[in-house]
């Protein structure tokens, strides 16, 4: 009876050690990390089950990061941004138009022909006015536009006496324009988020 003692325990010993070895080699654990901003974070957690495992208790751990386990899994991967932006360019203004619409000094070109009220008709430019163009960047989403965006404007020879502005130009990081002969180079450097829009205003004299 001791000998079939002592192989029946030793058979235990065998089979628990074999048992082990297969729940180490099948053993795979996942560590929980923090997904960076902008990143897809998916994480599961087996949270019950109907038999003992082996190694986990099921629902047992809060999911944060720092944690193992093998009955967390995690998959955390880059959110790629997309952007569908649009220019918009339209002559804005007849600044010499308008003085003389708001003037009260007498103008052949006062009349109802090129006055809108005070204002002049921006469609309507005559040799030697001064106009300014509006060039707007708009962004449609989804995603916000990260900087930098640049934006190239061809002008008309033309126009002489080139100064332009962006939008707030007080900003921390502000848009910045730069003319080369009669092109402007115009750089958002900041972002535009869905929906959002920015302008870059361009001054100029009509050439006769």
């Amino acid at each position: 009876m001791k000998k079939i003692v002592v192989l029946v325990l030793s058979s235990i010993a065998m089979l628990t050690a074999s048992l082990a070895n297969v729940a180490s080699a099948q053993r795979s654990e996942t560590t929980i990390i923090t997904c960076e901003s902008g990143k897809l974070n998916n994480i599961a957690q087996i949270t019950a089950d109907s038999d003992v495992d082996v190694d986990s208790t099921p629902g047992s751990d809060d999911v944060v990061p720092g944690v193992t386990e093998d009955d967390v899994a995690q998959d955390c991967t880059d959110i790629i941004a997309l952007v569908d932006l649009e220019l918009e360019k339209e002559i804005s203004a007849n600044l010499t138009l308008d003085a003389i619409c708001a003037s009260n000094d007498d103008n052949p070109r006062k009349n109802d022909t090129y006055c809108n009220g005070a204002l002049g008709d921006p469609s309507i430019v005559f040799c030697g006015d001064t106009i300014e163009y509006t060039v707007t960047l708009i962004n449609r989403g989804p995603s916000t536009a990260s900087p930098e965006i640049i934006v190239e404007d061809d002008l008309p020879s033309e126009l002489t006496d080139i100064a332009t502005t962006v939008a707030d130009p007080n900003a921390v990081t502000p848009d910045t324009a730069t003319q080369a002969g009669n092109t402007i180079t115009w750089t958002v450097k900041n972002d535009l988020a869905a929906g959002a829009s920015t302008t870059l205003k361009i001054e100029g004299v009509v050439g006769c």
